[in-house]
């Protein structure tokens, strides 16, 4: 069985990752796409900018796992992140409504290829992960608005939001 200090070890790598990720979009995709006077955001930027934030929303609520759930090693929890896949939905499920309850969300569900998660704060949209990648096998068009650079600063302050209640309780 997994003791305390390792589970902690794990949960501070995991954040670790996600934290250097949010910072990436920020600084490379955020930061700069809104100091642009364009009307709309940059399209090829964007689909990428979609992958990274599913992928490290995907690890920031994985990451919960590790203190909420019991793991006889490193291998049992690969196995069960492996089972939930890129599922926001079923990683909520698994959490529980008192771990999401702590990190303040309200609500997760999907519509239309994208999950919506409501916090008391924020509405966060999160791309399924295999349909931003492999949209094209069904013949999708992204269409896009310009309202796309704010939709993904609202998110990644949410996510941030949430990011900061799981350092807050588990890594100090």
């Amino acid at each position: 069985m997994l003791n305390e200090k390792e589970k902690k070890q794990l949960l501070i790598n995991m954040i670790s990752r996600v934290e250097s990720g949010f910072l990436f979009i920020k600084s490379k995709y955020l930061i700069p796409q809104l100091k642009k006077d364009e009307i709309s955001p940059d399209i090829l930027w964007l689909r990428s900018i979609y992958i990274l934030f599913s992928f490290y929303f995907e690890i920031l609520l994985k990451s919960m796992l590790i203190p909420t759930q019991k793991f006889e090693d490193v291998a049992s929890i690969n196995q069960q992140f492996k089972k939930l896949g890129h599922n926001i939905q079923a990683i909520g499920n698994k959490l529980g409504k008192k771990t999401l309850t702590e990190l303040e969300i309200k609500k997760i569900s999907l519509k239309k290829d994208e999950y919506i998660i409501t916090t008391s704060e924020k509405t966060i949209y999160v791309k399924d992960f295999t349909d931003i990648r492999y949209d094209f096998i069904k013949n999708k068009i992204k269409n896009i608005t310009k309202n796309e650079d704010y939709i993904i600063q609202q998110s990644m302050e949410g996510a941030e939001q949430i990011l900061n209640k799981i350092k807050a309780k588990h890594t100090q």
